[in-house]
């Protein structure tokens, strides 16, 4: 025979097929549900802030939020000062590159999120390496905080991003 007919026994013909398949998918739908409430119940007892050091490492987590928001502020004041937007808009290269409206969307960008950019990618950087700064530091500095344990149990909203060349979502 071929392949083709490996899908055959999800098709019902008539009621009793239909009602087996009902029940079968019924049954492993029960077993998936199941262990899935198995799992957010251990994640929920895993991020308990009251058990063990969560709180800790949430503090540790603070502490690398604060130092991120203050390497944001420190990049937003430096395109400032530095004028670092009107310099790009007044690059040859990236003028030939991306136009003179692509440029100045650029331009406009990296002067509207540029300490965001810092910052987020400081945070990264911060968050990462405090597992191997407590390694050789010999303290149990880890990132296991509940904020960043949230999205895994509870829907989150997505974020569109927009692009600095079209200026689109």
């Amino acid at each position: 025979d071929n392949a083709s007919k490996t899908g055959e026994h999800y098709i019902t013909r008539n009621k009793e097929e239909y009602l087996a398949l009902f029940k079968s998918a019924a049954g492993a739908g029960f077993i998936v549900a199941f262990m899935a409430m198995l799992k957010i119940d251990k994640m929920l007892t895993e991020i308990n802030p009251f058990a063990g050091l969560a709180i800790f490492y949430a503090a540790v987590a603070g502490v690398c939020l604060f130092l991120a928001g203050l390497i944001a502020g420190y990049y937003d004041n430096k395109a400032a000062y530095n004028r670092i937007p009107e310099r790009l808009a007044n690059l040859r290269w990236l003028r030939r590159l991306f136009r003179e409206a692509g440029t100045a969307r650029v331009a406009t960008y990296v002067e509207n999120n540029l300490g965001a950019l810092a910052g987020n990618f400081y945070f990264g950087i911060l968050l990462g390496g405090m597992s191997a700064l407590g390694l050789l530091l010999g303290l149990p500095l880890d990132i296991r905080a509940t904020s960043p344990s949230r999205p895994r149990i509870l829907p989150t909203r997505s974020w569109a991003w927009t692009s600095p060349l079209t200026g689109r979502r």
